[in-house]
């Protein structure tokens, strides 16, 4: 009974895990020309600099999000400077260059990781080959600095609650099946 619950437990682990879109210092980031914001990129991270009406446009190896499609994203920045309390979006390009956009991140909140939620997507949106990001803030120009660590895709507390109550559910119905026989 052990072994089975362990590998319940397993498994379904395995199903919810944070997916790591692109760590936006790594060689496998790159920066596009299109780019309205200074950038100096490092192996570790990218610094970001210039006006919250710039935009970051970039593209990555191909990611599969299929597994946690309609999970917040996640941006994390290890220093932020000057920075305003208006809000970004990030939009993800598939290889046919359909979207997902994604909003309610703020300048303000990244070195907390800033959480977006999906505002709407293209329906045609392949989120099993997911390869770009055009990452553009709003508001009046004010000044930002900020340094990006990466961007991942991070399944809600609620999804973990719902596998540790189906873990509790499944070990009481085999212990009562265990008991009847």
């Amino acid at each position: 009974m052990k072994f089975f619950l362990i590998s319940i437990t397993l498994f379904f682990s395995s199903l919810i895990h944070a997916v790591e879109i692109t760590n936006f210092g790594s060689s496998t980031f790159s920066i596009d020309g299109a780019t309205s914001f200074s950038t100096t990129q490092t192996e570790t991270n990218l610094q970001i600099s210039g006006n919250e009406l710039n935009s970051l446009l970039g593209t990555y190896n191909p990611v599969d999000l299929s597994s946690v499609w309609g999970a917040p994203l996640s941006i994390s920045a290890s220093t932020v400077n000057n920075t305003p309390s208006t809000q970004f979006t990030i939009t993800l390009f598939d290889d046919e260059f359909n979207t997902a956009e994604f909003v309610g991140g703020e300048w303000s909140s990244l070195l907390d990781g800033s959480l977006l939620t999906l505002s709407n997507s293209n329906g045609s949106f392949d989120n099993t080959n997911v390869l770009g990001l055009d990452l553009s803030g709003s508001g009046v120009g004010d000044p930002i600095n900020v340094t990006l660590n990466n961007l991942s895709m991070v399944p809600e507390p609620s999804t973990y609650a719902l596998l540790i109550g189906f873990l509790a559910l499944s070990y009481s119905v085999i212990r009562r099946h265990r008991f009847k026989v």
